[in-house]
């Protein structure tokens, strides 16, 4: 292994040699969560796993190489799971968004457009910040394809981004699309 200039090079027998020993059900990371009962715990999730959840994604929302994910949790949380993988499954961008920008939602908006975001994987508070602030009043929405969260939202949230963002597809339990 050669690090240079924070680029670490691997060489092809290494790789191979470790591609040779891995298994579909070695850990690939643990994912750490207190889900419905509040007590924190650890989920294994193998790369058989990883590689099945990375399949769907991809298939389902039709992530490839014209998708820009706009990433808003923070990498230790269980959503940009979602946007790390099927990004990398499906060759598309990701681009972190600031945390600060969700403190001034027109600002979002113009940073999204302008930086080509044409996904959201977002909690329903994220997207309740544009629609609470009206920001649709004041700049322009970024030409959205596809939105994706499984949960319940308000009804001013849901009106929001199920009639202001039509050509996206949805996966969204109990909420109209």
């Amino acid at each position: 292994m050669e690090r240079t200039n924070s680029v670490i090079r691997i060489s092809r027998g290494r790789l191979a040699a470790l591609q040779a020993a891995a298994l579909d059900t070695d850990l690939a990371y643990l994912l750490f969560t207190s889900g419905s009962t509040g007590r924190p715990k650890g989920v294994a999730v193998t790369h058989r796993n990883l590689l099945a959840y990375s399949e769907w994604v991809v298939n389902t929302f039709a992530f490839g190489p014209g998708t820009v994910l706009g990433n808003q949790t923070p990498l230790y949380f269980s959503m940009s799971v979602t946007d790390l993988y099927g990004a990398m499954r499906g060759g598309a961008c990701v681009q972190i968004l600031p945390k600060r920008l969700f403190s001034f939602p027109v600002q979002l908006l113009d940073y999204l457009t302008a930086r080509g975001v044409n996904a959201i994987y977002w909690v329903p508070s994220a997207l309740g910040i544009v629609a609470n602030w009206k920001a649709l009043d004041y700049t322009a929405l970024p030409p959205l394809r596809t939105r994706c969260r499984c949960t319940a939202i308000s009804r001013e949230v849901s009106w929001t981004v199920f009639h202001c963002l039509p050509l996206m597809s949805s996966m969204a339990a109990g909420i109209p699309s």
